[in-house]
Protein backbone atom coordinates (compact mmCIF):
# COMPACT_ATOMS: atom_id res chain seq x y z
CA UNK A 1 0.00 0.00 0.00
CA UNK A 2 1.15 3.75 -0.71
CA UNK A 3 1.24 5.75 2.27
CA UNK A 4 -0.94 8.42 1.70
CA UNK A 5 0.55 11.20 3.31
CA UNK A 6 3.29 11.09 0.94
CA UNK A 7 1.46 11.52 -2.42
CA UNK A 8 1.45 15.45 -3.22
CA UNK A 9 -2.33 16.71 -3.43
CA UNK A 10 -2.45 20.59 -2.69
CA UNK A 11 -5.54 22.65 -3.97
CA UNK A 12 -2.81 25.80 -4.15
CA UNK A 13 0.08 23.96 -6.35
CA UNK A 14 -0.86 22.44 -9.28
CA UNK A 15 1.98 20.51 -8.82
CA UNK A 16 2.14 20.01 -5.26
CA UNK A 17 4.77 21.74 -4.29
CA UNK A 18 5.19 25.71 -2.91
CA UNK A 19 6.95 28.05 -5.32
CA UNK A 20 9.65 29.53 -3.79
CA UNK A 21 10.45 32.44 -6.06
CA UNK A 22 7.44 34.06 -4.82
CA UNK A 23 7.75 37.81 -3.49
CA UNK A 24 6.62 38.27 0.29
CA UNK A 25 5.05 41.54 0.98
CA UNK A 26 6.03 44.15 3.14
CA UNK A 27 4.77 44.98 6.64
CA UNK A 28 4.86 48.98 5.01
CA UNK A 29 2.37 47.55 1.95
CA UNK A 30 0.44 45.78 3.71
CA UNK A 31 -0.80 48.78 6.32
CA UNK A 32 -0.75 50.98 3.52
CA UNK A 33 -3.28 48.91 1.19
CA UNK A 34 -5.16 48.26 4.30
CA UNK A 35 -4.70 45.07 3.18
CA UNK A 36 -5.34 43.58 7.53
CA UNK A 37 -9.13 44.88 6.76
CA UNK A 38 -9.43 42.62 3.82
CA UNK A 39 -8.61 39.50 5.74
CA UNK A 40 -11.01 40.56 8.25
CA UNK A 41 -13.54 40.93 5.91
CA UNK A 42 -12.95 37.46 4.35
CA UNK A 43 -12.86 35.50 7.66
CA UNK A 44 -14.43 36.46 11.74
CA UNK A 45 -12.73 33.63 13.17
CA UNK A 46 -9.45 34.97 13.78
CA UNK A 47 -7.40 31.55 14.03
CA UNK A 48 -7.84 30.74 10.56
CA UNK A 49 -6.80 34.43 9.57
CA UNK A 50 -3.23 33.14 9.05
CA UNK A 51 -4.00 30.74 6.46
CA UNK A 52 -5.70 33.66 4.19
CA UNK A 53 -2.14 35.65 4.82
CA UNK A 54 0.20 33.33 4.04
CA UNK A 55 -0.86 33.06 0.21
CA UNK A 56 -2.60 36.96 0.38
CA UNK A 57 0.58 38.54 1.16
CA UNK A 58 2.95 36.29 -1.14
CA UNK A 59 2.67 37.39 -5.05
CA UNK A 60 2.56 34.51 -6.87
CA UNK A 61 4.00 35.04 -10.48
CA UNK A 62 3.12 31.68 -12.40
CA UNK A 63 -0.01 32.25 -14.87
CA UNK A 64 -0.94 28.15 -14.47
CA UNK A 65 -1.02 28.38 -10.59
CA UNK A 66 -3.82 31.51 -10.67
CA UNK A 67 -5.29 29.47 -13.70
CA UNK A 68 -5.05 26.53 -11.19
CA UNK A 69 -6.69 28.57 -8.49
CA UNK A 70 -8.89 30.30 -10.44
CA UNK A 71 -10.50 27.52 -11.43
CA UNK A 72 -11.47 25.84 -8.49
CA UNK A 73 -12.51 29.39 -6.81
CA UNK A 74 -15.20 29.19 -9.92
CA UNK A 75 -15.86 25.57 -9.06
CA UNK A 76 -17.33 26.64 -5.75
CA UNK A 77 -19.04 29.35 -6.29
CA UNK A 78 -21.12 27.54 -9.02
CA UNK A 79 -21.22 24.26 -6.15
CA UNK A 80 -22.90 26.13 -3.26
CA UNK A 81 -22.92 21.90 -2.24
CA UNK A 82 -19.56 21.20 -2.19
CA UNK A 83 -18.84 24.94 -0.99
CA UNK A 84 -20.82 24.49 2.09
CA UNK A 85 -19.14 20.79 2.16
CA UNK A 86 -15.61 22.10 3.04
CA UNK A 87 -16.85 25.63 5.38
CA UNK A 88 -19.42 22.72 7.55
CA UNK A 89 -15.94 20.84 7.51
CA UNK A 90 -13.35 23.35 9.47
CA UNK A 91 -14.04 22.30 12.81
CA UNK A 92 -13.60 18.68 12.24
CA UNK A 93 -10.25 19.93 10.67
CA UNK A 94 -9.69 22.09 13.70
CA UNK A 95 -9.83 19.20 15.79
CA UNK A 96 -7.95 16.76 13.51
CA UNK A 97 -4.46 19.32 14.34
CA UNK A 98 -4.79 18.36 18.08
CA UNK A 99 -4.52 14.75 17.08
CA UNK A 100 -1.68 14.85 14.87
CA UNK A 101 1.19 17.12 17.02
CA UNK A 102 4.44 15.47 17.19
CA UNK A 103 4.93 12.68 19.78
CA UNK A 104 6.83 13.82 22.91
CA UNK A 105 9.44 11.59 24.39
CA UNK A 106 7.77 10.53 27.80
CA UNK A 107 4.23 10.59 25.85
CA UNK A 108 2.80 6.85 27.26
CA UNK A 109 0.99 4.33 25.29
CA UNK A 110 -2.74 5.01 26.73
CA UNK A 111 -1.86 8.54 25.42
CA UNK A 112 -0.74 7.54 21.93
CA UNK A 113 -3.70 5.06 22.12
CA UNK A 114 -6.20 7.72 22.68
CA UNK A 115 -4.86 10.21 20.15
CA UNK A 116 -4.65 7.62 17.24
CA UNK A 117 -8.37 6.48 17.71
CA UNK A 118 -9.45 10.37 17.79
CA UNK A 119 -7.57 10.87 14.53
CA UNK A 120 -8.88 7.81 12.71
CA UNK A 121 -12.47 8.64 14.01
CA UNK A 122 -11.80 11.87 12.31
CA UNK A 123 -9.97 10.66 9.71
CA UNK A 124 -13.28 8.64 8.81
CA UNK A 125 -15.88 11.51 9.26
CA UNK A 126 -13.58 14.09 7.02
CA UNK A 127 -13.13 11.33 4.01
CA UNK A 128 -16.76 10.21 4.29
CA UNK A 129 -18.13 14.13 4.64
CA UNK A 130 -16.30 14.95 1.36
CA UNK A 131 -17.45 11.61 0.03
CA UNK A 132 -20.81 12.52 0.85
CA UNK A 133 -20.33 16.47 -0.67
CA UNK A 134 -18.91 15.19 -4.31
CA UNK A 135 -21.94 12.67 -5.03
CA UNK A 136 -23.89 15.39 -4.87
CA UNK A 137 -22.12 18.06 -6.92
CA UNK A 138 -25.10 19.30 -9.66
CA UNK A 139 -22.71 19.15 -13.21
CA UNK A 140 -19.46 18.34 -13.77
CA UNK A 141 -16.49 19.80 -11.75
CA UNK A 142 -14.10 22.05 -14.12
CA UNK A 143 -11.17 22.39 -12.45
CA UNK A 144 -8.03 20.18 -11.97
CA UNK A 145 -8.10 20.65 -8.21
CA UNK A 146 -11.34 19.70 -6.99
CA UNK A 147 -11.19 16.78 -9.75
CA UNK A 148 -7.69 15.32 -8.24
CA UNK A 149 -9.45 15.61 -4.24
CA UNK A 150 -12.62 13.94 -5.69
CA UNK A 151 -10.45 10.94 -6.99
CA UNK A 152 -8.29 11.03 -3.69
CA UNK A 153 -11.23 10.84 -1.64
CA UNK A 154 -12.47 7.61 -3.78
CA UNK A 155 -9.32 6.13 -3.49
CA UNK A 156 -9.54 6.20 0.26
CA UNK A 157 -12.97 5.16 0.38
CA UNK A 158 -12.13 2.27 -1.07
CA UNK A 159 -9.08 1.34 0.22
CA UNK A 160 -9.29 -2.33 2.00
CA UNK A 161 -8.21 -0.60 5.30
CA UNK A 162 -10.23 2.38 5.16
CA UNK A 163 -13.25 0.43 5.06
CA UNK A 164 -11.91 -2.32 7.76
CA UNK A 165 -11.20 1.06 10.40
CA UNK A 166 -14.62 1.78 10.12
CA UNK A 167 -15.96 -1.89 10.83
CA UNK A 168 -13.24 -1.57 13.60
CA UNK A 169 -13.79 2.00 15.10
CA UNK A 170 -17.03 1.68 16.96
CA UNK A 171 -15.85 -1.77 19.09
CA UNK A 172 -12.27 0.26 19.56
CA UNK A 173 -13.88 3.51 20.88
CA UNK A 174 -16.53 1.28 22.91
CA UNK A 175 -13.87 -0.53 24.89
CA UNK A 176 -12.23 3.01 25.28
CA UNK A 177 -15.07 4.45 27.07
CA UNK A 178 -16.04 1.43 29.15
CA UNK A 179 -13.14 2.61 31.23
CA UNK A 180 -14.18 5.28 32.83
CA UNK A 181 -12.99 4.31 36.48
CA UNK A 182 -11.04 2.19 38.63
CA UNK A 183 -11.40 0.72 42.36
CA UNK A 184 -8.11 0.55 44.34
CA UNK A 185 -7.82 -1.27 47.81
CA UNK A 186 -5.30 0.22 50.22
CA UNK A 187 -3.69 -1.48 53.16
CA UNK A 188 -3.34 0.67 56.58
CA UNK A 189 -0.90 0.26 58.84
CA UNK A 190 -1.54 0.11 63.00
CA UNK A 191 -1.29 3.79 62.54
CA UNK A 192 -3.99 3.64 59.71
CA UNK A 193 -1.54 5.45 57.40
CA UNK A 194 -1.87 4.58 53.54
CA UNK A 195 0.61 1.58 53.08
CA UNK A 196 -0.14 -0.85 50.45
CA UNK A 197 -2.44 -0.19 47.84
CA UNK A 198 -3.53 -2.54 44.89
CA UNK A 199 -5.82 -2.36 42.19
CA UNK A 200 -9.32 -4.62 42.45
CA UNK A 201 -11.39 -3.65 39.35
CA UNK A 202 -11.18 -1.37 36.23
CA UNK A 203 -14.99 0.00 36.06
CA UNK A 204 -17.72 1.19 33.22
CA UNK A 205 -19.66 3.65 35.65
CA UNK A 206 -18.07 6.58 37.36
CA UNK A 207 -17.84 7.19 41.04
CA UNK A 208 -19.55 10.24 42.88
CA UNK A 209 -20.42 11.62 46.09
CA UNK A 210 -22.61 10.20 48.86
CA UNK A 211 -25.34 11.83 50.46
CA UNK A 212 -24.78 12.05 54.49
CA UNK A 213 -27.99 9.58 54.50
CA UNK A 214 -26.47 7.19 52.20
CA UNK A 215 -23.30 7.23 54.03
CA UNK A 216 -25.67 6.44 57.56
CA UNK A 217 -27.53 3.79 56.21
CA UNK A 218 -24.61 2.03 54.76
CA UNK A 219 -25.75 2.45 50.72
CA UNK A 220 -22.76 4.10 49.56
CA UNK A 221 -20.46 1.59 48.73
CA UNK A 222 -22.88 -0.77 46.66
CA UNK A 223 -23.63 2.06 44.42
CA UNK A 224 -20.54 3.26 43.80
CA UNK A 225 -20.41 6.16 45.96
CA UNK A 226 -17.58 7.65 48.14
CA UNK A 227 -17.65 8.11 52.20
CA UNK A 228 -15.93 11.29 51.83
CA UNK A 229 -15.73 13.96 49.48
CA UNK A 230 -14.44 13.50 45.62
CA UNK A 231 -11.20 14.69 44.73
CA UNK A 232 -10.63 15.91 41.27
CA UNK A 233 -7.23 16.92 39.69
CA UNK A 234 -5.37 20.20 41.37
CA UNK A 235 -5.68 23.51 39.67
CA UNK A 236 -2.30 25.21 38.64
CA UNK A 237 -1.97 28.48 38.89
CA UNK A 238 0.87 31.18 38.30
CA UNK A 239 1.47 31.33 42.42
CA UNK A 240 1.46 27.20 42.34
CA UNK A 241 4.45 25.43 41.17
CA UNK A 242 3.84 22.91 43.86
CA UNK A 243 2.77 20.08 41.30
CA UNK A 244 5.31 20.59 38.00
CA UNK A 245 8.12 21.00 40.40
CA UNK A 246 9.46 24.24 38.06
CA UNK A 247 8.90 27.56 37.13
CA UNK A 248 5.48 28.86 38.01
CA UNK A 249 3.00 28.74 35.24
CA UNK A 250 1.56 31.76 33.40
CA UNK A 251 -1.87 32.13 32.08
CA UNK A 252 -5.26 31.26 33.55
CA UNK A 253 -5.90 28.43 36.53
CA UNK A 254 -6.25 25.08 34.85
CA UNK A 255 -6.62 21.52 35.18
CA UNK A 256 -3.12 19.86 35.96
CA UNK A 257 -2.14 17.04 33.39
CA UNK A 258 -2.62 13.49 34.96
CA UNK A 259 0.75 12.17 34.15
CA UNK A 260 2.28 15.56 36.54
CA UNK A 261 0.72 13.90 39.97
CA UNK A 262 2.01 10.81 40.97
CA UNK A 263 -0.42 8.98 41.98
CA UNK A 264 -2.41 10.09 39.01
CA UNK A 265 0.30 8.60 36.47
CA UNK A 266 0.69 5.22 38.65
CA UNK A 267 -3.04 4.71 37.49
CA UNK A 268 -2.29 5.47 34.08
CA UNK A 269 0.43 2.91 33.96
CA UNK A 270 -1.78 0.49 35.50
CA UNK A 271 -4.60 1.52 32.58
CA UNK A 272 -2.19 1.37 30.05
CA UNK A 273 -2.48 -2.70 30.35
CA UNK A 274 -6.25 -2.75 29.70
CA UNK A 275 -5.32 -0.86 26.23
CA UNK A 276 -2.54 -2.81 25.19
CA UNK A 277 -5.30 -5.30 22.88
CA UNK A 278 -6.36 -2.01 21.71
CA UNK A 279 -2.84 -0.37 20.83
CA UNK A 280 -2.61 -4.23 18.70
CA UNK A 281 -5.72 -3.19 16.83
CA UNK A 282 -4.63 -0.05 15.88
CA UNK A 283 -1.28 -1.23 14.59
CA UNK A 284 -3.23 -2.66 11.51
CA UNK A 285 -4.06 0.58 10.67
CA UNK A 286 -0.48 1.87 10.69
CA UNK A 287 -0.99 2.77 6.39
CA UNK A 288 -3.77 4.96 7.39
CA UNK A 289 -2.64 8.91 7.83
CA UNK A 290 -4.38 12.18 7.59
CA UNK A 291 -1.61 14.28 6.94
CA UNK A 292 -3.29 14.89 3.93
CA UNK A 293 -6.25 16.70 5.40
CA UNK A 294 -3.25 18.49 7.83
CA UNK A 295 -1.69 20.07 4.87
CA UNK A 296 -4.94 20.90 3.12
CA UNK A 297 -6.93 22.74 5.88
CA UNK A 298 -5.09 25.95 5.60
CA UNK A 299 -5.59 25.82 2.01
CA UNK A 300 -9.42 24.47 2.66
CA UNK A 301 -10.11 27.77 5.21
CA UNK A 302 -8.39 30.32 2.43
CA UNK A 303 -11.15 28.65 -1.07
CA UNK A 304 -14.05 28.58 1.94
CA UNK A 305 -13.00 32.32 2.70
CA UNK A 306 -12.86 33.39 -0.80
CA UNK A 307 -16.11 32.43 -1.54
CA UNK A 308 -18.00 33.93 1.50
CA UNK A 309 -16.51 37.14 0.65
CA UNK A 310 -17.37 36.62 -3.13
CA UNK A 311 -21.07 36.34 -1.84
CA UNK A 312 -21.04 39.30 0.50
CA UNK A 313 -19.61 42.03 -1.96
CA UNK A 314 -21.67 40.85 -4.36
CA UNK A 315 -24.91 40.98 -1.94
CA UNK A 316 -23.85 44.50 -1.59
CA UNK A 317 -24.88 44.90 -5.08
CA UNK A 318 -21.16 45.68 -6.34
CA UNK A 319 -19.63 43.37 -9.39
CA UNK A 320 -16.34 41.00 -8.65
CA UNK A 321 -15.03 38.90 -11.51
CA UNK A 322 -11.98 36.78 -11.81
CA UNK A 323 -9.00 38.65 -13.86
CA UNK A 324 -7.77 37.50 -17.14
CA UNK A 325 -4.02 36.84 -15.87
CA UNK A 326 -1.52 38.35 -18.96
CA UNK A 327 1.92 37.81 -19.57
CA UNK A 328 3.73 39.64 -17.43
CA UNK A 329 6.08 41.00 -20.45
CA UNK A 330 3.06 42.97 -20.85
CA UNK A 331 2.86 44.77 -17.55
CA UNK A 332 -0.88 45.73 -17.94
CA UNK A 333 -3.62 46.36 -15.38
CA UNK A 334 -6.63 47.60 -16.60
CA UNK A 335 -9.56 47.34 -14.43
CA UNK A 336 -13.52 48.45 -15.69
CA UNK A 337 -15.35 49.51 -12.77
CA UNK A 338 -12.92 49.01 -10.22
CA UNK A 339 -13.26 49.79 -6.54
CA UNK A 340 -11.70 49.52 -2.99
CA UNK A 341 -12.98 46.89 -1.63
CA UNK A 342 -11.58 47.61 2.06
CA UNK A 343 -14.36 50.97 1.84
CA UNK A 344 -16.94 48.67 0.94
CA UNK A 345 -16.63 46.26 3.89
CA UNK A 346 -16.49 49.27 5.84
CA UNK A 347 -19.39 50.72 4.60
CA UNK A 348 -21.58 47.11 4.69
CA UNK A 349 -20.35 46.59 8.69
CA UNK A 350 -21.67 50.48 9.40
CA UNK A 351 -24.92 49.37 7.54
CA UNK A 352 -25.08 45.71 7.33
CA UNK A 353 -27.58 44.70 4.32
CA UNK A 354 -27.63 47.86 2.07
CA UNK A 355 -27.00 47.92 -1.07
CA UNK A 356 -23.84 49.87 -1.99
CA UNK A 357 -24.13 49.80 -5.84
CA UNK A 358 -25.01 53.94 -6.18
CA UNK A 359 -22.65 55.05 -2.82
CA UNK A 360 -19.00 53.12 -3.60
CA UNK A 361 -17.75 54.92 -6.67
CA UNK A 362 -15.99 52.92 -9.10
CA UNK A 363 -13.36 53.71 -11.42
CA UNK A 364 -11.30 52.96 -14.50
CA UNK A 365 -7.58 51.69 -14.31
CA UNK A 366 -5.70 51.84 -17.18
CA UNK A 367 -2.09 51.02 -16.96
CA UNK A 368 -0.26 49.08 -19.76
CA UNK A 369 0.99 50.62 -23.66
CA UNK A 370 -0.62 53.83 -22.91
CA UNK A 371 1.18 54.85 -20.13
CA UNK A 372 3.07 53.22 -16.81
CA UNK A 373 3.15 56.54 -14.81
CA UNK A 374 0.01 58.19 -13.39
CA UNK A 375 -0.38 61.22 -11.97
CA UNK A 376 -3.49 61.77 -9.86
CA UNK A 377 -4.66 65.06 -8.60
CA UNK A 378 -7.41 66.73 -6.47
CA UNK A 379 -8.80 68.29 -3.43
CA UNK A 380 -8.08 66.82 0.17
CA UNK A 381 -10.65 63.99 0.79
CA UNK A 382 -11.31 63.85 -3.11
CA UNK A 383 -10.33 59.97 -2.48
CA UNK A 384 -7.12 60.05 -3.81
CA UNK A 385 -5.51 57.63 -1.45
CA UNK A 386 -8.67 55.33 -2.26
CA UNK A 387 -8.32 54.92 -5.31
CA UNK A 388 -4.72 54.39 -5.10
CA UNK A 389 -5.32 51.39 -2.61
CA UNK A 390 -7.55 50.27 -4.13
CA UNK A 391 -5.35 49.49 -7.77
CA UNK A 392 -3.16 47.64 -5.45
CA UNK A 393 -5.25 45.52 -3.28
CA UNK A 394 -7.11 44.52 -7.11
CA UNK A 395 -3.12 43.52 -8.09
CA UNK A 396 -3.25 41.66 -4.72
CA UNK A 397 -5.98 40.10 -5.02
CA UNK A 398 -5.10 38.72 -8.00
CA UNK A 399 -2.18 37.43 -7.34
CA UNK A 400 -3.87 35.57 -4.80
CA UNK A 401 -6.18 33.79 -7.24
CA UNK A 402 -8.77 35.66 -6.04
CA UNK A 403 -11.68 37.49 -7.75
CA UNK A 404 -10.87 41.42 -7.75
CA UNK A 405 -13.35 44.44 -7.46
CA UNK A 406 -14.89 45.14 -10.85
CA UNK A 407 -16.52 44.24 -14.41
CA UNK A 408 -13.91 43.00 -15.80
CA UNK A 409 -9.94 43.07 -15.36
CA UNK A 410 -6.49 42.16 -17.38
CA UNK A 411 -3.67 41.91 -15.19
CA UNK A 412 -0.12 40.97 -15.65
CA UNK A 413 1.45 39.37 -12.37
CA UNK A 414 4.38 41.67 -10.85
CA UNK A 415 7.34 40.98 -9.17
CA UNK A 416 6.81 43.52 -6.11
CA UNK A 417 4.90 45.92 -4.83
CA UNK A 418 5.82 49.13 -3.13
CA UNK A 419 4.29 52.14 -1.69
CA UNK A 420 5.00 55.60 -0.40
CA UNK A 421 2.60 56.98 1.93
CA UNK A 422 3.32 59.55 4.87
CA UNK A 423 4.47 58.02 7.87
CA UNK A 424 5.46 59.57 11.38
CA UNK A 425 8.73 61.30 11.21
CA UNK A 426 11.87 59.37 13.24
CA UNK A 427 13.59 61.67 14.76
CA UNK A 428 16.25 59.02 16.06
CA UNK A 429 17.36 59.42 12.15
CA UNK A 430 18.53 63.54 12.47
CA UNK A 431 17.54 63.68 8.68
CA UNK A 432 14.69 65.52 8.81
CA UNK A 433 11.48 65.04 6.95
CA UNK A 434 12.90 65.87 3.59
CA UNK A 435 15.48 63.10 4.50
CA UNK A 436 13.34 60.27 5.92
CA UNK A 437 11.03 60.75 2.68
CA UNK A 438 14.14 60.48 0.55
CA UNK A 439 15.92 57.85 1.97
CA UNK A 440 12.69 55.87 1.81
CA UNK A 441 12.04 56.87 -1.89
CA UNK A 442 15.50 55.13 -2.21
CA UNK A 443 15.12 52.05 -0.70
CA UNK A 444 12.39 51.55 -2.77
CA UNK A 445 14.11 52.25 -6.25
CA UNK A 446 16.74 50.20 -5.15
CA UNK A 447 14.50 47.57 -5.01
CA UNK A 448 12.05 47.82 -8.41
CA UNK A 449 12.48 45.98 -11.62
CA UNK A 450 10.40 47.00 -14.58
CA UNK A 451 8.02 44.12 -13.35
CA UNK A 452 6.82 45.81 -10.35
Amino acid sequence: MVEKSKQNLSLLWPRGEHEQSDRQLSNEVIRDLALETLVAGMCSYNPHRDSIRKVLYQLCQDSAVLAYRQAILNDLLHQPVLAEALKSMLPLLDELVLFTHPHFADETSLQEVIQRTGELQLLVDCVHHLSEAFKVVDGDIDSQGLRTLQSYIDQFITDKDFQQVIKALPEILSDLRACTSITVGVNLDEHLHPEEAVLLSVNSERFTESRLLDRLLGKSAADGKGIAPLHSLPMLTESNNMITGGLPISGPPRQAEPMMVPLFRDLSKVLEKTTKPIARELNRYVHLNSQFLKNLRPEIIFYVQAVELARKVESLGLPLCLPEIAPSAERICEIEDNYNIQLALHLSSQKPGKDLAGQVVTNEVILGSRGRIVILTGPNQGGKTTYMQAVGQAQVMAQAGLFVPGQRARISPVDGIYTHYPVEERLELGTGRFGDEARRIRAIFEQVTRYS
